[in-house]
């Protein structure tokens, strides 16, 4: 995630400095203006662009690297040489599972995480709530994109007799 984003400044710090010294100069070698306001907008809208999709790419980053790290956790616990390191590991798998959920609360995959986890302690009545809030969230968000979906005929889940 540090590389992506790493990736993205020099891209950034790339892209000002190409369309600032096209922007400077201007599309005439001999214009004496230092700056050509068409372009310099044209300039701080891609800017503002690139800055707004990576804002918008950021929180599912965030949550997938939350996952994964419940993930290691959990994996730890389960190789923990004692039951105290194992709870310590189950615990921590729980605070990345909640802070997952935390930064996107409408998505569906901390709610699966946080049932897995919850089936893992033996709470087998929490495990069902988080699925079924899992699965709640999962079709509020295909309800809503529902103008996306293909055509009934076109869902192999569906039967057609």
């Amino acid at each position: 995630m540090l590389l992506l984003l790493f990736v993205f400044l020099l891209g950034q710090i790339s892209l000002i400095a190409l369309l600032g010294d096209i922007t400077y100069r201007g599309s005439d070698p001999g214009n004496d203006r230092p700056w050509c306001g068409r372009h310099f907008g044209l300039t701080v809208a891609g800017l503002a662009i690139a800055w707004l999709t990576m804002l918008a790419l950021i929180g599912p980053l965030l949550v997938d690297h939350e996952i994964h790290e419940s993930n290691s956790a959990i994996a730890a616990a389960n190789s923990a040489p004692t039951p105290a390191l194992a709870a310590e590991g189950v615990e921590s798998a729980i605070e990345h599972a909640n802070t997952a959920r935390s930064i996107e609360p409408w998505a569906a995959t901390p709610y699966v995480q946080l049932g897995l986890l919850a089936q893992v302690q033996g709470e087998t009545g929490t495990a069902i709530s988080r699925f079924q809030q899992a699965i709640d969230r999962e079709r509020k968000i295909r309800s809503r994109a529902g103008h996306l979906r293909a055509p009934s005929r076109q869902r192999p889940w569906r039967s057609t007799t």
